[in-house]
Parts: C-alpha cells; sequence; structure tokens
C-alpha cells in the first residue's frame, strides 16, 4: 500500500510475472540449444565451429539467443509501462542493465545445468526455474523466512531482479542502493568459466552424446 496507493494489483502481478516467464524461456531455449548438440551427437562438429575453442563456441551459441531474449524483455516493459501502467519512479537504465544481467546469469545456470549432467531429459532447469519464485519475496518476505531458507534465496537471481524491479518501478529507491544487486548477479555470469573443461569433455568424448 505504502507504495502502490491505487491498490492496482496488475502492479504486483505484471512485475512478478513477466520476468518469471522470460526467465524460464531462457533456461529452457538455452538448454535446450546446447543440449541437442549432445543429443543429435553433433557436438565435436559443433565444437569444431570455434576452431577448438569451447569458449568461442559456446559464445557463438549463446550470444544471439541473449540478443533474441533482450529484445523480448524490451516488449516485456513496453507492456510493463504502457500499457498495465506501471509507474517508473527510479532509474530505468538501471532496470535494463539489471534485465541483461537477468539473462545473462540464467543463461550462465543453464549451461552449468547441461555440462554437469549431459543430459536433456534429466535437466533441472525447469524445477530450478519455478523455485524461484517461491523464493524471491515477492508473496512472503526473506525477512521472515527460517534462516537457511534466507540462504536458498540467493541462488536465484530471480531474487535480486525483481528486488531491481520493484526498487526502480514502484520505491522509487536511489540507483545506487540497487548495485550490490547488480553485483550479485553478475557473480553467476562467472560460473561458465569453472565448467568450460567440463563442457569440452562431453562434446568430445561419444559416451556423452545421443542421449534423451
Amino acid at each position: 500500500v505504502l507504495f502502490n496507493p491505487h491498490i492496482n494489483y496488475g502492479y504486483y502481478l505484471s512485475p512478478s510475472f513477466m520476468p518469471m516467464m522470460l526467465m524460464i524461456f531462457v533456461v529452457m531455449v538455452t538448454v535446450f540449444a546446447i543440449g541437442t548438440e549432445l543429443k543429435h551427437a553433433t557436438a565435436r562438429e559443433w565444437l569444431g565451429t570455434g576452431n577448438g575453442s569451447v569458449a568461442a563456441a559456446l559464445a557463438g551459441k549463446v550470444l544471439p539467443i541473449t540478443a533474441v531474449m533482450f529484445l523480448i524483455s524490451l516488449v516485456m516493459l513496453v507492456i510493463n509501462f504502457k500499457i498495465v501502467g506501471t509507474p517508473l519512479n527510479g532509474s530505468l537504465a538501471v532496470i535494463l542493465a539489471g534485465t541483461l544481467l537477468f539473462i545473462l546469469s540464467y543463461q550462465s545456470i543453464s549451461v552449468l545445468i547441461v555440462s554437469l549432467l549431459a543430459n536433456l531429459r534429466l535437466s533441472l532447469g525447469g524445477g530450478y526455474s519455478v523455485l524461484a519464485f517461491t523464493f524471491s519475496g515477492l508473496t512472503f518476505p526473506i525477512m521472515a523466512m527460517w534462516e537457511p531458507m534466507q540462504w536458498v534465496s540467493k541462488i536465484f537471481p530471480f531474487t535480486f531482479y525483481t528486488d531491481i524491479f520493484v526498487d526502480q518501478m514502484l520505491r522509487g529507491t536511489p540507483w545506487v542502493y540497487s548495485l550490490p544487486d547488480l553485483c550479485y548477479m553478475s557473480l553467476f555470469i562467472v560460473l561458465p568459466l569453472l565448467c568450460l573443461p567440463r563442457l569440452k569433455r562431453v562434446c568430445t568424448e561419444e559416451k556423452f552424446w545421443g542421449r534423451l
């Protein structure tokens, strides 16, 4: 009520459900894009497109998805601000930066999932994604959760993104207070660097290919 004096339920639903859908699309598309290379046993050819560099091959695979998802996110923001009428009391630049980091962080998590499991059918992407809303603090405050659950909420970039979204859209919080959330999301982007050797292995060893 303090930051939504109109008692407009749309101001609560749209900044939460639309990023939730965006997150699921990002995770599932990224997992599918990489996982199909293993499923169809074309991983070695994919690696060859990067001249044997798994980092180059991964960048070529993931960055076009990043661009498309960012364009979709712009549509999401237009719907929020122009159609739903959600107010923008803070910084649009911070929201755009947070959105890009949000997409990159969930792509990074997707790369980690595929690298570790090397199996589309056993991918944890869907389950991991839907749990994010539960621990985001949108329906039940994180500060009131059992302390171990408060720590669990930190493993979801969605927690930090919704904090930025609500702060900058409804609360009009100074941009400097969103910097910690931006930094936390940036930490997730290093995950692919940790799993590059594992990803190269699953791309070159045939025992990881052909799984559903």
